[in-house]
């Protein structure tokens, strides 16, 4: 019986309870490794994977070298 529930609703089953503490108020609603599986889910996970692929990143580089520099300018 438990084997014919899990394997008939095994996608409510699988995603993790809602914790108000770590997802709303810590992430601002924004982190991914917390969020449940649904439609939400599947939108942040589409954004972050365009900003992730090899061609988009290399966008990322001067803003890197920036950093890079104020914080050695910093730390001097």
């Amino acid at each position: 019986a438990a084997v014919d529930i899990m394997e008939k609703e095994g996608a409510n089953l699988a995603d993790r309870p809602r914790s108000i503490a770590a997802q709303e108020t810590l992430t601002d609603r924004f982190g991914l490794l917390l969020e449940g599986s649904g439609e939400r889910f599947r939108q942040l996970r589409s954004v972050l994977h365009a900003g992730l692929q090899p061609n988009f990143t290399e966008t990322y580089e001067p803003i890197q070298t920036r950093h890079a520099k104020n914080l050695v300018l910093d730390i001097l």
